[in-house]
């Protein structure tokens, strides 16, 4: 988490770092598989960012860390699982 929003694939980070500078407020939408993953192309850091949205599947630890960031972190209350 100290490493920020990342990205596989270089050119899209940069677009969205890009988006990130221009935005007046932003939101990262992951699901829970991709927290606590780091590639090389960094987006921005956890304190660039507003809002989490996650699936329930994220890991209830990760995202309470998350949370003492302050980063507001929602996810659905009731999902339904396929």
């Amino acid at each position: 988490m100290e490493r920020g929003v990342t990205n596989i694939n270089l050119p899209e980070a940069g677009v969205k770092t890009l988006m990130l500078a221009a935005a007046a407020r932003t939101v990262v939408v992951a699901d829970g598989s991709k927290l606590g993953q780091v590639h090389l192309g960094l987006i921005g850091m956890l304190g660039d960012f507003d809002t989490l949205v996650t699936d329930i599947g994220a890991d209830p630890a990760a995202l309470a860390a998350l949370r003492d960031t302050g980063l507001t972190v929602l996810q659905p209350a009731n999902a339904a699982i396929n």
